[in-house]
């Protein structure tokens, strides 16, 4: 478990594949609308069509994506590997090297991205790019990151199919709202009533969230390639 988020052994692929290989975030897209429950079908799918079990780990499933980690020891094993799953009907999103140092970022911006990255069901990475930014933040406003990333780990193992623990990572995440006014300094101050009405109701859904105006248009950038 990392120290603010919950997500650790998401970075930690268990099978040993050989010194080479490197840790890439895969998404596609069949051009469907999807839920979590079919994170079992695609992990299967998408293994046959890479040729092995160990080829991919850690899939999620959004509502227009499938998200997984796929190892590729060259750019043309990656080439590769994208191929076979374009040649099966997938649309392949975008692929990003893991495992490698973030790029730093003031921290409104940091929260400006995440909130996009949010807003398309990218929790992972939501996660990713908060959490250095908590690492280095004091106060209300590291509670305040701190409730944001653990409401994105919570959606990571709710696209897992795992909707127990997600609820249970939800209610973590409220905890560290009480009284909290960096939220609303961070722009996030509607996340306390989006997480009240899940827990109200036990049913969770993606959801999504505003972000200021004014630097929306140069987070995005920084999104399409986070």
């Amino acid at each position: 478990m990392s120290e603010s988020g919950y997500l650790e052994s998401e970075g930690s692929p268990r099978i040993w594949r050989g010194p080479s290989a490197a840790r890439h975030l895969v998404r596609v897209s069949d051009g469907s609308k999807h839920s979590p429950q079919e994170v079992l079908h695609f992990s299967n799918q998408i293994r046959e069509i890479l040729g092995s079990k160990e080829s991919a780990s850690h899939f999620r499933v959004a509502s227009e994506a499938v998200e997984f980690n796929m190892f590729a020891s060259s750019g043309d094993e990656l080439d590769r590997l994208t191929k076979l799953l374009e040649n099966r009907g997938f649309n392949v999103l975008s692929t990003k090297l893991l495992d490698t140092p973030q790029e730093e970022m003031p921290e409104d911006e940091a929260v400006n991205v995440g909130v996009l990255l949010f807003n398309e069901e990218r929790f992972w990475e939501c996660h990713e790019i908060l959490e250095q930014t908590w690492r280095v933040s004091r106060g209300s406003v590291r509670d305040a990151l701190q409730s944001m990333i653990l409401t994105a780990a919570a959606f990571v193992h709710y696209q897992k199919n795992e909707p127990e623990i997600c609820l249970s990572v939800l209610k973590r995440a409220k905890a560290k709202m009480v009284s909290n006014p960096s939220l609303e300094e961070l722009g996030l101050g509607e996340l306390r009533s989006k997480l009240d009405a899940i827990l109200e109701s036990g049913r969770v859904r993606p959801f999504k969230l505003r972000t200021g105006r004014a630097r929306a248009a140069r987070s995005s950038k920084r999104v399409a390639t986070a």
